[in-house]
């Protein structure tokens, strides 16, 4: 086989259309890598929604990204709420089927893929001559396919990244797995870990468990951290209200019920004085809102294209952050892009890597979880009680640096 390192296969099971925040590191890293002289070719799942991703534009009508999606094989009962009967027997009928089909997490939307997944992305390596492949997982079933390629290419370089937890995490029912199933799980993980040439994750936190678990592995173990496009940012003076107007946007944590009650207490006790916009497709803690008579406080919106979104950031004091305890050393995606509109945080959490990064930074006040209702209320009664540091240079955690980073491991 002929080398070209231009040619990149990338394997991963959420990719623009198919909507979601899992499709967003990887569709920006394609565009750069495009940027970069690069041609990706992305085996993916089908969408079989009828929305579409919010990274759609990064990634569609360009002649250097070819997608090569496969049908979801996953039950799609599972995917959403059973709302009647027959979705209910539906999903009660997969939940004991699908125990048979896999040792390990049933919540693994790539369980059925193997056969095909790996059809596909030999037959793509022969023909573009590819010497580089890069699996993004959770689902974590793909990274553990993608190691088969190995056989078949033993030149091949495998690029393992892994976007969350996979054993220690808390999604895909991890923690409630049976001994046996987390055995299995481990030893995939560890042939993932194993047979990889680099394993990029995306948190420092990450990066030190691994290295921990698996030290003979230790210098293969690669942080490739989250990162925000200079191509969405708007970065405009805030406009005066009276208001404490506060936004929050993307993906939602389990486990604030507590902290979402506190600050319900506190609105409630100012109405007129505050203003909470949601930008989610979730509705999680609508219902608390909604008990404590806050319509005319916090209101839900649909997600918006990223451009729209932070143009309306002008309009906003600060961007809620609410992080249970098992999120708390992670700094998400959002940190950066947030930073680069010139925006603080109001962050509340307990102690961790994301308070302590923007406490040292001076880029937002922390609110610990037993402390809401006290702190809520001084900012609302002076909400430019920051000192803010608009000097922060966070260019270097552009998407065109870090993917820098990435091709010095292609």
């Amino acid at each position: 086989m002929s080398i070209n390192k231009k040619n990149i296969l990338l394997i991963t099971y959420v990719f623009p259309p198919y909507p979601g925040i899992a499709g967003r590191r990887w569709a920006k890293f394609a565009k750069y890598l495009v940027r970069n002289g690069f041609t990706v070719y992305v085996i993916c799942s089908r969408n079989p929604f009828n929305e579409y991703s919010l990274w759609n534009s990064d990634v569609s009508n360009n002649e250097n990204i070819i997608i090569i999606p496969l049908a979801p094989r996953y039950p799609s009962v599972l995917q959403t709420k059973p709302v009647n009967l027959f979705q209910k027997i539906q999903y009660l009928f997969w939940l004991k089927i699908l125990p048979f089909f896999s040792k390990g997490t049933i919540y693994d939307k790539a369980v059925f893929w193997q056969k095909e997944l790996l059809y596909n992305a030999r037959k793509i390596i022969k023909e573009h001559d590819i010497v580089t492949v890069i699996c993004s997982g959770a689902p974590f079933n793909l990274n553990y396919f993608s190691t088969k390629l190995k056989k078949y290419f033993p030149s091949l370089r495998l690029i393992s990244d892994l976007r969350d937890p996979w054993t220690w995490g808390h999604g895909y029912g991890y923690p409630f797995l049976s001994a046996s199933k987390k055995t299995f799980e481990k030893k995939k993980e560890s042939t993932v870990i194993a047979m990889s040439d680099y394993v990029t994750v995306p948190a420092e936190v990450m990066k030190q468990h691994l290295q921990n678990e698996y030290p003979t592995c230790a210098q293969k173990i690669i942080l490739l951290p989250h990162a925000f496009d200079p191509d969405e940012i708007s970065c405009e003076k805030k406009l005066p209200n009276e208001k404490l107007r506060l936004i929050f946007y993307g993906s939602i944590y389990d486990h604030l019920d507590k902290s979402i009650e506190l600050l319900c207490e506190v609105f409630k006790n100012n109405i007129g004085k505050v203003q909470l916009d949601f930008y989610t497709d979730s509705t999680k803690y609508r219902a608390i809102f909604e008990s404590y008579r806050l319509g005319n406080i916090v209101s839900y919106h649909s997600p918006l294209d990223t451009k729209l979104l932070f143009a309306k950031f002008k309009n906003y004091d600060y961007v809620l952050l609410m992080y249970p305890d098992y999120a708390i050393n992670y700094l998400s995606t959002k940190i950066f892009e947030v930073i680069a509109t010139n925006t603080p945080f109001l962050y509340v959490g307990n102690h961790g890597n994301t308070s302590e990064f923007i406490f040292k930074n001076k880029l937002g006040i922390h609110i610990l979880p037993n402390e809401i209702k006290t702190g809520m209320q001084k900012i609302i009664d002076n909400k430019n009680m920051l000192a803010y540091n608009y000097n922060f240079d966070v260019s270097a955690f552009s998407f065109s640096e870090i993917t820098n980073n990435l091709i010095e491991l292609i």
